[in-house]
C-alpha cells in the first residue's frame, strides 16, 4: 500500500491513500480527543460535542441542511467517539470531493452548537444511556471498564452520565472544542480516488485551524494485587460476563504476539473458547476474546452470555482455558490457522476505503507511526509458539484478572475463589 503524508503549517496532518479501482473517495477527520480528555463533571462531553457537530455550522446552518447536502450526492456520513479519539467521515463519488470536504470541515471546524438543538440532544443522549442500561451485555462491558480503571476517565462510559449530560451548556461545548479541535490534534485522511487537487482542497479548508497544543493525558494507576469482581444484580434470562485481564498497550512491541494469541483463545468460531464453552458444553450463545488497547495501558477482554444456573461452571471453564494456553504451548496448527485468519482479514479490509482510513489514521494518532498492511502481515508471520507462551505466563496471573457480571445474584466469594485459582 502506498500512502503520502503532509503536514500543514498549523500542524494539521493530511494522509492520502490512492485506491485506483474505486470511483469514490472516503474523507475522514480524526481528532486526538475522546472521553479520556474529560473531567469528572464533563463525563460524556466528547461524545456530546460529536453529536452537536451535526446540528449546524457555518455553511450548513441546520441539521436538515447537512442531511440534504449529503443525500443529494448519494453520500454516506457519520461519526464516532471513543476513549482517545473522535472521528467524522463522509464517503461519496469522487466528483463530489469539494462538497464532501465542505461538509467535513463544517462538522469539525465550524459547529455552531445552537442552544435549541442542544437541549433536544440532551434528551437523545439520555435515551442512549438508558438503552445501554437495558442491554446487559453492554452494561457488563461498561462496568468492567470502571472496575479496571476505577476513577480514571478510561473507566467512564463514553456516553456520559445523565447528571453531567443534562448540565452541559453551549459554553461548555465551545470551550472543549476550542481546546481539543486544533491542528496538533487533527489528522485528515483521503482514501480511494485521490489526486493532488483533493489535497489542496483539504488544505484550503483546514489551514484555518489554530495550531493549539498537542493532546496530553494522565496515565491510570495500575496497582491491582488480586482479582476484582463487580456484580450487577438484574433479572434476566441469562448472565452476561465481561472479563478483563490487564495486558499490553497499543504500541507494545509484542502486540502481534498478543493479537495472535487472542485469536487462538477466542477470536473466531474455531477458537478454544468457542469450541469448548459453546460447542462442547453448551454454556453460552456468544463467547469471544478481544484486545482492548490504549496508548499507555490495555487488557484482554472475554465476553459471554451464559446460562444463569451454570455461571460458576462457565467462569471455571474460561479460567481453565487461560491456564491451559499459559501452561502448555499452542499447537503449530492453531498458530498457523490464527495467522492466516488475521492475514485474510487484513486483505479483506483493503477492499474497503473506510477500513483503510480507520487503520492508517488511528495508527498515526495513537501509535505515532504507520505500519502498512505488508508490514503488519510480516509481524504476524514472525510470531512463534514460544513467544505466545512467554507472554501468557506474564499476563495470565490472578493479580491481573477482573470480572463484571450482570444477571441474577451470584456468590461473590465463590466467584473470587475461581478467579484466584489461576
Amino acid at each position: 500500500m502506498n500512502y503520502q503524508k503532509y503536514t500543514l503549517p498549523n500542524k494539521t496532518t493530511i494522509l492520502t491513500v490512492p485506491m485506483p479501482h474505486t470511483e469514490a473517495t472516503m474523507a475522514m477527520a480524526m481528532v486526538h480527543a475522546g472521553s479520556r480528555n474529560e473531567d469528572p463533571v464533563e463525563k460524556g462531553l466528547a461524545h456530546f460535542t460529536e453529536h452537536m457537530a451535526f446540528k449546524g455550522g457555518k455553511l450548513f446552518k441546520k441539521p436538515k441542511d447537512v442531511a440534504i447536502a449529503v443525500d443529494g450526492i448519494g453520500g454516506d456520513f457519520n461519526a464516532f467517539t471513543a476513549e482517545e479519539v473522535t472521528a467524522y467521515y463522509i464517503r461519496a463519488a469522487k466528483e463530489h470531493i469539494k462538497l464532501s470536504l465542505d461538509v467535513l470541515a463544517d462538522l469539525v471546524i465550524h459547529p455552531r452548537f445552537p442552544s435549541d438543538e442542544l437541549e433536544k440532544e440532551k434528551g437523545v443522549i439520555v435515551e442512549e444511556i438508558n438503552m445501554y442500561e437495558d442491554m446487559p451485555r453492554y452494561k457488563a462491558e461498561i462496568k468492567l471498564g470502571s472496575l479496571i480503571y476505577k476513577n480514571h476517565p478510561l473507566g467512564w462510559n463514553t456516553a456520559g452520565e445523565k447528571q453531567t449530560v443534562t448540565a452541559f451548556d453551549r459554553q461548555t461545548l465551545s470551550r472543549f472544542h476550542e481546546k481539543m479541535y486544533v491542528g496538533h490534534n487533527i489528522t485528515v485522511i483521503l482514501a480511494g480516488a485521490v489526486n493532488d487537487q483533493a489535497v489542496k482542497e483539504v488544505e484550503k479548508r483546514f489551514k484555518v485551524l489554530p495550531t493549539g497544543q498537542a493532546e496530553s493525558h494522565q496515565a491510570p494507576i495500575e496497582d491491582q494485587t488480586k482479582p476484582a469482581v463487580h456484580l450487577t444484580n438484574k433479572t434476566s434470562e441469562q448472565t452476561h460476563l465481561a472479563m478483563g485481564i490487564r495486558a499490553l498497550n497499543i504500541t507494545d512491541p509484542r502486540r502481534y504476539i498478543y493479537k495472535v494469541m487472542s485469536i487462538i483463545l477466542g477470536g473466531n468460531m474455531s477458537s478454544r473458547l468457542f469450541l469448548n464453552i459453546r460447542e462442547r458444553q453448551g454454556l453460552s450463545y456468544y463467547i469471544s476474546a478481544s484486545t482492548q488497547a490504549f496508548t499507555d495501558t490495555g487488557y484482554l477482554e472475554v465476553n459471554a452470555g451464559v446460562d444463569n444456573k451454570r455461571v460458576l461452571v462457565a467462569i471455571e471453564s474460561i479460567m481453565h482455558e487461560l491456564v491451559k494456553i499459559r501452561d502448555k504451548q499452542v499447537t503449530k496448527e492453531e498458530l498457523d490457522r490464527a495467522k492466516e485468519f488475521m492475514i485474510g482479514r487484513i486483505k479483506l479490509s483493503l477492499e474497503d476505503s473506510e477500513q483503510i482510513a480507520r487503520l492508517l489514521v488511528s495508527q498515526h494518532i495513537l501509535e505515532n507511526t504507520i505500519q502498512t498492511p505488508e508490514q503488519m502481515i510480516a509481524g504476524i508471520k514472525a510470531v512463534t509458539v514460544n513467544q505466545i507462551q512467554k507472554l501468557t505466563q506474564e499476563i495470565f496471573q490472578a493479580k491481573n484478572v477482573n470480572l463484571s457480571l450482570v444477571g441474577p445474584e451470584q456468590n461473590r466469594d465463590k466467584v473470587l475463589a475461581i478467579l484466584s485459582a489461576i
